[in-house]
Protein backbone atom coordinates (compact mmCIF):
# COMPACT_ATOMS: atom_id res chain seq x y z
CA UNK A 1 0.00 0.00 0.00
CA UNK A 2 2.73 2.55 0.71
CA UNK A 3 4.27 1.79 -2.80
CA UNK A 4 0.49 2.36 -4.52
CA UNK A 5 0.50 5.43 -2.55
CA UNK A 6 3.53 7.08 -3.41
CA UNK A 7 3.08 6.21 -7.09
CA UNK A 8 -0.46 7.76 -6.88
CA UNK A 9 0.83 10.45 -4.83
CA UNK A 10 -1.70 9.28 -1.69
CA UNK A 11 -2.09 10.71 1.53
CA UNK A 12 -1.12 8.21 4.21
CA UNK A 13 -2.74 8.76 7.40
CA UNK A 14 -2.74 6.91 11.02
CA UNK A 15 -5.11 6.42 13.46
CA UNK A 16 -5.07 4.48 16.90
CA UNK A 17 -8.64 3.24 18.31
CA UNK A 18 -8.63 3.54 21.63
CA UNK A 19 -10.51 0.95 24.09
CA UNK A 20 -10.99 -1.37 20.96
CA UNK A 21 -12.50 -4.09 21.91
CA UNK A 22 -14.71 -2.69 24.48
CA UNK A 23 -16.55 -1.87 21.26
CA UNK A 24 -17.98 -5.08 20.65
CA UNK A 25 -21.37 -6.48 20.73
CA UNK A 26 -21.91 -10.17 21.71
CA UNK A 27 -24.29 -12.61 20.26
CA UNK A 28 -24.28 -15.22 23.17
CA UNK A 29 -24.91 -14.89 26.32
CA UNK A 30 -22.06 -14.62 28.81
CA UNK A 31 -21.40 -13.67 32.58
CA UNK A 32 -18.68 -13.19 34.77
CA UNK A 33 -17.67 -13.59 38.17
CA UNK A 34 -17.65 -9.82 39.92
CA UNK A 35 -14.49 -8.35 40.37
CA UNK A 36 -13.05 -7.82 43.90
CA UNK A 37 -14.90 -4.33 45.64
CA UNK A 38 -18.47 -4.28 43.90
CA UNK A 39 -21.33 -4.54 46.11
CA UNK A 40 -23.98 -7.12 44.33
CA UNK A 41 -26.40 -9.64 46.22
CA UNK A 42 -24.68 -13.02 47.07
CA UNK A 43 -24.92 -15.55 44.92
CA UNK A 44 -25.65 -13.22 41.66
CA UNK A 45 -22.93 -13.43 38.55
CA UNK A 46 -22.55 -10.57 36.25
CA UNK A 47 -24.09 -10.62 32.39
CA UNK A 48 -21.32 -8.93 29.98
CA UNK A 49 -23.79 -6.22 27.26
CA UNK A 50 -19.92 -5.80 25.69
CA UNK A 51 -17.09 -7.69 24.80
CA UNK A 52 -13.85 -7.54 27.56
CA UNK A 53 -10.14 -7.77 26.58
CA UNK A 54 -9.61 -11.53 27.07
CA UNK A 55 -12.99 -12.88 25.77
CA UNK A 56 -12.23 -15.49 23.18
CA UNK A 57 -14.64 -13.72 20.65
CA UNK A 58 -13.57 -9.98 21.94
CA UNK A 59 -11.43 -10.14 18.72
CA UNK A 60 -14.25 -10.96 16.11
CA UNK A 61 -16.43 -9.28 18.09
CA UNK A 62 -14.57 -5.54 17.64
CA UNK A 63 -14.26 -6.81 13.87
CA UNK A 64 -17.54 -6.92 13.13
CA UNK A 65 -18.35 -3.51 14.93
CA UNK A 66 -15.21 -1.45 12.85
CA UNK A 67 -16.94 -3.25 9.70
CA UNK A 68 -20.24 -1.96 10.54
CA UNK A 69 -19.06 1.69 10.77
CA UNK A 70 -16.54 1.30 7.30
CA UNK A 71 -19.77 0.08 5.55
CA UNK A 72 -21.40 3.10 6.66
CA UNK A 73 -18.82 5.12 5.61
CA UNK A 74 -19.05 3.25 2.26
CA UNK A 75 -15.48 1.14 2.54
CA UNK A 76 -16.08 -2.48 1.28
CA UNK A 77 -13.96 -5.25 2.61
CA UNK A 78 -11.79 -6.32 -0.02
CA UNK A 79 -12.65 -9.98 -0.91
CA UNK A 80 -8.83 -11.44 -1.17
CA UNK A 81 -7.46 -9.40 1.36
CA UNK A 82 -9.75 -9.37 4.66
CA UNK A 83 -8.00 -6.53 6.47
CA UNK A 84 -8.15 -4.12 3.75
CA UNK A 85 -11.59 -2.00 3.02
CA UNK A 86 -11.85 0.49 -0.49
CA UNK A 87 -14.03 2.98 -1.45
CA UNK A 88 -14.47 4.77 -4.94
CA UNK A 89 -16.28 7.87 -4.76
CA UNK A 90 -17.08 10.72 -7.38
CA UNK A 91 -17.01 14.56 -6.22
CA UNK A 92 -17.98 16.95 -8.12
CA UNK A 93 -17.37 14.40 -11.39
CA UNK A 94 -14.12 13.50 -10.27
CA UNK A 95 -13.43 10.22 -8.60
CA UNK A 96 -11.34 9.56 -5.59
CA UNK A 97 -10.11 6.55 -3.69
CA UNK A 98 -9.63 5.47 -0.12
CA UNK A 99 -8.15 2.65 1.28
CA UNK A 100 -7.77 1.79 4.66
CA UNK A 101 -5.43 -1.02 5.94
CA UNK A 102 -6.67 -1.92 9.49
CA UNK A 103 -4.16 -3.85 12.23
CA UNK A 104 -6.32 -4.56 15.23
CA UNK A 105 -6.63 -1.29 16.60
CA UNK A 106 -4.78 0.49 14.12
CA UNK A 107 -6.56 2.36 11.04
CA UNK A 108 -4.16 3.68 7.62
CA UNK A 109 -6.05 5.76 5.58
CA UNK A 110 -4.37 5.44 2.62
CA UNK A 111 -6.26 7.99 0.02
CA UNK A 112 -7.30 11.35 -2.08
CA UNK A 113 -6.45 14.21 0.34
CA UNK A 114 -10.42 15.22 0.51
CA UNK A 115 -11.63 11.04 1.82
CA UNK A 116 -8.61 11.14 4.42
CA UNK A 117 -9.85 14.22 5.50
CA UNK A 118 -13.75 12.86 5.38
CA UNK A 119 -12.66 10.05 6.93
CA UNK A 120 -11.12 11.28 9.89
CA UNK A 121 -13.99 13.22 11.02
CA UNK A 122 -15.91 10.51 10.36
CA UNK A 123 -14.25 8.01 12.63
CA UNK A 124 -14.76 9.85 15.25
CA UNK A 125 -18.09 10.15 15.62
CA UNK A 126 -18.29 6.65 16.01
CA UNK A 127 -15.18 5.30 17.82
CA UNK A 128 -13.17 6.91 20.14
CA UNK A 129 -9.64 7.51 18.11
CA UNK A 130 -6.49 9.21 18.28
CA UNK A 131 -5.69 11.23 15.56
CA UNK A 132 -1.88 10.59 14.72
CA UNK A 133 -1.43 12.71 11.39
CA UNK A 134 0.23 11.45 8.55
CA UNK A 135 2.30 7.75 9.51
CA UNK A 136 5.56 7.83 10.78
CA UNK A 137 6.32 5.19 13.27
CA UNK A 138 4.05 1.69 14.00
CA UNK A 139 4.49 -1.69 14.87
CA UNK A 140 8.59 -1.22 14.83
CA UNK A 141 8.79 0.80 11.44
CA UNK A 142 9.38 4.03 10.80
CA UNK A 143 8.22 5.49 7.79
CA UNK A 144 9.90 8.85 6.18
CA UNK A 145 8.36 10.59 2.96
CA UNK A 146 10.15 12.89 1.08
CA UNK A 147 7.40 14.48 -1.41
CA UNK A 148 9.95 17.05 -2.54
CA UNK A 149 12.11 14.74 -4.01
CA UNK A 150 12.98 13.83 -7.45
CA UNK A 151 10.77 11.95 -7.69
CA UNK A 152 9.06 12.08 -4.87
CA UNK A 153 9.64 8.87 -2.44
CA UNK A 154 9.03 6.97 0.82
CA UNK A 155 11.29 5.04 3.01
CA UNK A 156 10.83 2.38 5.30
CA UNK A 157 13.10 0.90 7.82
CA UNK A 158 12.86 -1.56 11.31
CA UNK A 159 16.24 0.44 12.65
CA UNK A 160 14.58 1.17 16.09
CA UNK A 161 13.15 -2.86 16.27
CA UNK A 162 16.51 -4.05 14.81
CA UNK A 163 18.72 -2.72 17.78
CA UNK A 164 15.83 -3.36 20.44
CA UNK A 165 16.28 -7.30 19.63
CA UNK A 166 20.11 -7.22 19.32
CA UNK A 167 19.95 -5.60 23.13
CA UNK A 168 16.65 -7.90 24.24
CA UNK A 169 18.99 -11.36 23.58
CA UNK A 170 22.06 -9.79 24.98
CA UNK A 171 24.01 -9.84 21.65
CA UNK A 172 27.71 -8.49 22.29
CA UNK A 173 27.40 -5.20 19.86
CA UNK A 174 31.35 -5.79 18.87
CA UNK A 175 30.26 -8.91 16.90
CA UNK A 176 29.12 -8.65 12.83
CA UNK A 177 28.60 -10.18 10.12
CA UNK A 178 28.85 -9.03 6.66
CA UNK A 179 26.51 -12.37 5.65
CA UNK A 180 23.59 -13.92 7.83
CA UNK A 181 25.01 -17.85 7.44
CA UNK A 182 28.03 -19.74 5.78
CA UNK A 183 28.50 -21.81 2.88
CA UNK A 184 29.86 -24.48 5.55
CA UNK A 185 26.31 -23.24 7.70
CA UNK A 186 24.11 -24.31 5.28
CA UNK A 187 25.36 -27.90 5.04
CA UNK A 188 25.87 -28.62 9.00
CA UNK A 189 22.29 -27.32 9.99
CA UNK A 190 21.24 -30.53 10.48
CA UNK A 191 21.27 -31.92 14.36
CA UNK A 192 23.60 -34.50 15.13
CA UNK A 193 22.05 -37.78 16.66
CA UNK A 194 24.34 -38.14 19.84
CA UNK A 195 23.98 -34.47 21.23
CA UNK A 196 21.27 -34.43 23.69
CA UNK A 197 17.97 -32.96 23.66
CA UNK A 198 17.82 -29.01 24.57
CA UNK A 199 16.64 -27.99 27.70
CA UNK A 200 12.80 -26.29 27.73
CA UNK A 201 14.65 -23.58 28.69
CA UNK A 202 17.17 -23.19 25.56
CA UNK A 203 14.13 -24.44 23.57
CA UNK A 204 12.35 -21.25 24.51
CA UNK A 205 15.54 -19.23 23.77
CA UNK A 206 15.54 -20.20 20.71
CA UNK A 207 12.58 -19.56 19.60
CA UNK A 208 12.07 -16.38 20.97
CA UNK A 209 15.27 -14.95 19.39
CA UNK A 210 13.97 -16.74 15.95
CA UNK A 211 10.38 -14.83 16.51
CA UNK A 212 12.34 -11.75 16.44
CA UNK A 213 14.49 -12.35 13.70
CA UNK A 214 11.44 -13.29 11.70
CA UNK A 215 9.10 -10.44 12.50
CA UNK A 216 12.09 -8.45 10.84
CA UNK A 217 12.51 -10.39 7.85
CA UNK A 218 8.59 -10.24 7.27
CA UNK A 219 8.39 -6.38 7.57
CA UNK A 220 11.46 -5.11 5.71
CA UNK A 221 14.58 -7.67 5.69
CA UNK A 222 14.22 -10.19 2.64
CA UNK A 223 17.68 -11.09 3.10
CA UNK A 224 17.88 -12.96 6.05
CA UNK A 225 14.20 -14.74 4.93
CA UNK A 226 16.12 -17.90 3.80
CA UNK A 227 18.74 -18.28 6.55
CA UNK A 228 15.86 -17.59 9.25
CA UNK A 229 14.05 -19.96 7.54
CA UNK A 230 16.36 -22.67 7.59
CA UNK A 231 17.01 -22.31 11.23
CA UNK A 232 13.28 -21.77 12.18
CA UNK A 233 12.92 -25.79 10.98
CA UNK A 234 14.75 -26.68 14.56
CA UNK A 235 13.10 -24.65 16.74
CA UNK A 236 11.43 -27.77 18.24
CA UNK A 237 14.78 -28.85 19.45
CA UNK A 238 17.87 -26.35 18.77
CA UNK A 239 21.63 -27.57 18.71
CA UNK A 240 24.51 -25.99 20.13
CA UNK A 241 25.73 -25.51 16.26
CA UNK A 242 21.99 -23.84 15.67
CA UNK A 243 22.79 -20.82 18.29
CA UNK A 244 26.10 -20.47 16.66
CA UNK A 245 24.13 -20.42 13.35
CA UNK A 246 21.69 -18.12 14.66
CA UNK A 247 24.25 -16.12 16.42
CA UNK A 248 25.63 -15.49 12.96
CA UNK A 249 22.29 -13.92 11.67
CA UNK A 250 22.41 -11.37 14.91
CA UNK A 251 26.05 -10.44 13.88
CA UNK A 252 24.74 -9.61 10.51
CA UNK A 253 21.91 -7.52 11.41
CA UNK A 254 23.79 -6.03 14.17
CA UNK A 255 26.16 -4.63 11.01
CA UNK A 256 22.62 -3.63 8.66
CA UNK A 257 20.23 -2.11 11.39
CA UNK A 258 20.37 0.96 8.67
CA UNK A 259 18.88 -1.47 5.62
CA UNK A 260 16.13 0.23 4.16
CA UNK A 261 12.76 -0.43 1.51
CA UNK A 262 12.75 2.48 -0.71
CA UNK A 263 10.03 3.60 -2.94
CA UNK A 264 9.77 6.26 -5.24
CA UNK A 265 7.20 7.16 -8.23
CA UNK A 266 7.99 5.79 -11.24
CA UNK A 267 5.06 5.09 -13.24
CA UNK A 268 5.94 1.38 -13.31
CA UNK A 269 3.46 -2.28 -13.06
CA UNK A 270 4.46 -4.86 -10.41
CA UNK A 271 7.42 -7.01 -11.49
CA UNK A 272 7.81 -10.36 -10.24
CA UNK A 273 11.10 -12.60 -10.06
CA UNK A 274 11.16 -16.60 -9.12
CA UNK A 275 13.67 -18.53 -8.68
CA UNK A 276 14.31 -22.09 -7.00
CA UNK A 277 17.37 -24.59 -4.99
CA UNK A 278 17.09 -27.98 -6.43
CA UNK A 279 17.48 -30.01 -3.22
CA UNK A 280 18.75 -27.75 -1.07
CA UNK A 281 16.71 -29.42 1.81
CA UNK A 282 19.64 -31.05 3.77
CA UNK A 283 18.50 -31.47 7.21
CA UNK A 284 15.68 -33.49 8.69
CA UNK A 285 16.11 -36.65 7.54
CA UNK A 286 18.40 -35.28 4.14
CA UNK A 287 14.65 -35.23 2.65
CA UNK A 288 16.10 -32.91 0.12
CA UNK A 289 12.83 -30.87 -0.84
CA UNK A 290 13.16 -27.79 -3.00
CA UNK A 291 13.30 -24.10 -1.89
CA UNK A 292 10.93 -21.63 -3.27
CA UNK A 293 11.93 -18.23 -3.99
CA UNK A 294 9.48 -15.02 -5.17
CA UNK A 295 9.20 -11.47 -4.83
CA UNK A 296 7.89 -8.68 -6.45
CA UNK A 297 8.99 -4.71 -6.63
CA UNK A 298 6.46 -1.62 -7.07
CA UNK A 299 7.92 1.98 -7.02
CA UNK A 300 11.33 0.32 -7.25
CA UNK A 301 10.90 -1.63 -3.88
CA UNK A 302 10.14 -4.88 -2.89
CA UNK A 303 6.44 -5.08 -1.74
CA UNK A 304 6.63 -9.04 -1.35
CA UNK A 305 8.79 -11.76 -1.25
CA UNK A 306 8.38 -15.74 0.06
CA UNK A 307 11.30 -18.29 0.97
CA UNK A 308 9.66 -21.36 1.47
CA UNK A 309 10.35 -25.32 0.88
CA UNK A 310 8.42 -26.77 -1.93
CA UNK A 311 6.02 -29.58 -0.21
CA UNK A 312 6.70 -32.17 -3.09
CA UNK A 313 10.47 -33.46 -4.34
CA UNK A 314 11.45 -32.43 -7.40
CA UNK A 315 13.29 -34.21 -9.71
CA UNK A 316 14.46 -31.81 -12.26
CA UNK A 317 15.72 -28.10 -11.89
CA UNK A 318 13.19 -27.48 -14.41
CA UNK A 319 10.19 -29.26 -11.88
CA UNK A 320 11.58 -26.80 -9.05
CA UNK A 321 12.12 -23.75 -11.17
CA UNK A 322 7.73 -24.47 -12.34
CA UNK A 323 6.68 -24.88 -8.55
CA UNK A 324 8.29 -21.70 -7.89
CA UNK A 325 7.09 -19.71 -10.96
CA UNK A 326 3.50 -21.88 -10.07
CA UNK A 327 3.78 -19.97 -6.28
CA UNK A 328 5.15 -16.57 -7.86
CA UNK A 329 2.14 -16.62 -10.22
CA UNK A 330 -0.89 -17.01 -7.66
CA UNK A 331 1.00 -14.02 -5.89
CA UNK A 332 0.46 -12.01 -9.22
CA UNK A 333 -2.94 -12.89 -9.04
CA UNK A 334 -3.71 -11.82 -5.80
CA UNK A 335 -1.57 -8.50 -6.51
CA UNK A 336 -3.87 -8.27 -9.29
CA UNK A 337 -7.11 -8.70 -7.33
CA UNK A 338 -5.92 -6.38 -4.70
CA UNK A 339 -5.74 -3.40 -7.51
CA UNK A 340 -8.82 -4.08 -9.16
CA UNK A 341 -10.47 -3.90 -5.76
CA UNK A 342 -9.36 -0.67 -4.91
CA UNK A 343 -10.03 0.71 -8.38
CA UNK A 344 -7.02 0.26 -10.22
CA UNK A 345 -7.54 -1.86 -13.50
CA UNK A 346 -4.09 -3.36 -14.83
CA UNK A 347 -4.30 -3.93 -18.72
CA UNK A 348 -1.24 -5.65 -19.29
CA UNK A 349 -0.44 -9.08 -17.94
CA UNK A 350 2.46 -8.78 -14.87
CA UNK A 351 5.85 -9.58 -16.15
CA UNK A 352 7.25 -12.32 -13.96
CA UNK A 353 11.16 -13.03 -14.48
CA UNK A 354 12.37 -16.70 -13.78
CA UNK A 355 16.21 -17.71 -14.89
CA UNK A 356 15.23 -21.31 -16.29
CA UNK A 357 14.27 -21.31 -20.33
CA UNK A 358 12.40 -25.29 -19.44
CA UNK A 359 10.11 -23.81 -16.89
CA UNK A 360 9.04 -20.86 -18.79
CA UNK A 361 8.61 -23.22 -22.21
CA UNK A 362 6.41 -25.38 -19.91
CA UNK A 363 4.54 -22.58 -18.40
CA UNK A 364 3.64 -21.68 -22.01
CA UNK A 365 2.48 -25.28 -23.03
CA UNK A 366 5.92 -25.96 -24.83
CA UNK A 367 8.41 -28.22 -23.82
CA UNK A 368 9.07 -32.20 -23.98
CA UNK A 369 6.31 -34.28 -22.56
CA UNK A 370 8.84 -36.75 -20.96
CA UNK A 371 9.99 -34.00 -18.53
CA UNK A 372 6.59 -32.97 -17.60
CA UNK A 373 4.16 -35.49 -17.71
CA UNK A 374 4.60 -36.82 -13.54
CA UNK A 375 4.08 -32.88 -12.14
CA UNK A 376 1.04 -32.69 -10.46
CA UNK A 377 -2.03 -30.97 -12.07
CA UNK A 378 -2.11 -28.27 -9.48
CA UNK A 379 1.10 -26.79 -10.76
CA UNK A 380 -0.12 -25.97 -14.00
CA UNK A 381 -2.46 -23.72 -12.65
CA UNK A 382 0.38 -21.19 -13.81
CA UNK A 383 -0.28 -22.65 -17.87
CA UNK A 384 -4.08 -20.91 -17.35
CA UNK A 385 -2.82 -17.47 -15.78
CA UNK A 386 -0.19 -17.06 -19.09
CA UNK A 387 -2.87 -18.41 -21.65
CA UNK A 388 -5.13 -15.52 -19.89
CA UNK A 389 -2.85 -12.97 -20.29
CA UNK A 390 -2.93 -12.30 -16.56
CA UNK A 391 0.88 -12.89 -16.12
CA UNK A 392 4.09 -13.21 -18.92
CA UNK A 393 7.00 -15.01 -17.77
CA UNK A 394 10.04 -13.93 -19.66
CA UNK A 395 13.53 -15.08 -18.89
CA UNK A 396 16.40 -13.74 -16.55
CA UNK A 397 20.09 -14.48 -15.98
CA UNK A 398 20.92 -16.24 -12.96
CA UNK A 399 23.31 -13.49 -11.77
CA UNK A 400 20.91 -10.71 -12.41
CA UNK A 401 17.95 -12.89 -10.28
CA UNK A 402 17.28 -10.70 -6.99
CA UNK A 403 14.99 -13.60 -5.62
CA UNK A 404 18.24 -15.79 -5.40
CA UNK A 405 19.00 -14.86 -1.93
CA UNK A 406 15.59 -16.38 -1.24
CA UNK A 407 16.52 -19.77 -1.99
CA UNK A 408 19.79 -20.47 -1.32
CA UNK A 409 23.14 -19.75 0.86
CA UNK A 410 24.46 -17.08 -0.70
CA UNK A 411 28.16 -15.69 0.46
CA UNK A 412 30.83 -12.81 -0.70
CA UNK A 413 30.55 -10.99 -3.92
CA UNK A 414 27.74 -13.21 -4.49
CA UNK A 415 25.51 -11.92 -1.80
CA UNK A 416 26.36 -8.47 -2.24
CA UNK A 417 25.77 -8.54 -5.74
CA UNK A 418 22.11 -10.26 -4.62
CA UNK A 419 21.73 -6.99 -2.05
CA UNK A 420 22.10 -4.67 -4.66
CA UNK A 421 19.38 -6.59 -6.97
CA UNK A 422 16.92 -6.23 -4.33
CA UNK A 423 17.10 -2.51 -4.28
CA UNK A 424 17.60 -2.39 -0.20
CA UNK A 425 19.08 0.95 0.72
CA UNK A 426 22.24 1.27 2.74
CA UNK A 427 23.90 -1.97 1.10
CA UNK A 428 27.02 0.08 0.34
CA UNK A 429 29.70 -0.58 3.19
CA UNK A 430 28.41 -4.36 3.25
CA UNK A 431 29.35 -4.81 -0.47
CA UNK A 432 32.17 -2.72 0.12
CA UNK A 433 33.18 -5.28 2.98
CA UNK A 434 32.17 -8.45 0.86
CA UNK A 435 34.12 -7.02 -2.29
CA UNK A 436 37.49 -7.08 0.00
CA UNK A 437 37.20 -10.27 1.69
CA UNK A 438 39.34 -13.17 0.47
CA UNK A 439 36.78 -15.53 -2.10
CA UNK A 440 36.64 -17.89 1.29
CA UNK A 441 36.34 -16.00 4.02
CA UNK A 442 32.92 -15.57 4.50
CA UNK A 443 33.07 -19.85 4.59
CA UNK A 444 34.99 -19.81 7.27
CA UNK A 445 33.22 -21.26 10.52
CA UNK A 446 32.79 -18.98 12.87
CA UNK A 447 33.44 -20.60 15.72
CA UNK A 448 37.29 -21.50 14.60
CA UNK A 449 37.41 -18.08 12.96
CA UNK A 450 39.24 -15.16 14.87
CA UNK A 451 38.02 -12.47 12.49
CA UNK A 452 35.04 -11.26 13.93
CA UNK A 453 33.52 -10.09 10.61
CA UNK A 454 32.82 -14.23 10.20
CA UNK A 455 32.03 -14.84 13.30
CA UNK A 456 28.66 -16.53 14.17
CA UNK A 457 29.09 -16.79 18.29
CA UNK A 458 27.33 -13.81 18.90
CA UNK A 459 25.89 -14.90 22.32
CA UNK A 460 27.39 -15.42 25.61
CA UNK A 461 24.81 -17.42 26.80
CA UNK A 462 25.05 -20.12 23.75
CA UNK A 463 28.58 -20.87 24.17
CA UNK A 464 27.97 -23.88 26.97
Amino acid sequence: MFALAVEQNWEIRQIDVKNAYLYGDLDEEIYMEAAKGMDIPKGKVLRLKKALYGLKQAGRAWYTKLRSVMKQFGLTQVPCEPHLFAVQKTIKQREYTLIVPVYVDDLFPIGDKILTDQFKEYIGKYLDVTILGNASFFLGIRVTRNRTATPPSLTINQEVYAISILEKHNVDMNKISCCPMSQLGATCVERQEEEPKASSERIRMYQSQIGSLMYLMLGTRPDIAYSVGCLARFAHDPSKKHFQHLGRIFGYVNATTNFAIIYKKLGNLPVGTCDADLGGELAAGHRRKSTSGGLFMLAGGLVSWSSKLQKTIAVSTMEAEYISLFSTGKQAVWIRNTFEAVGIQLQAPLRVWCDNQAAIAVANREGTHEAKKHIDIKYHYIQQLVEKQLIEAKYIPTENNPADILTKCLTGRIFGRALISTSLTGVADIVESLDSQPSSASDTPASDSPNPDVSASVYIDARD
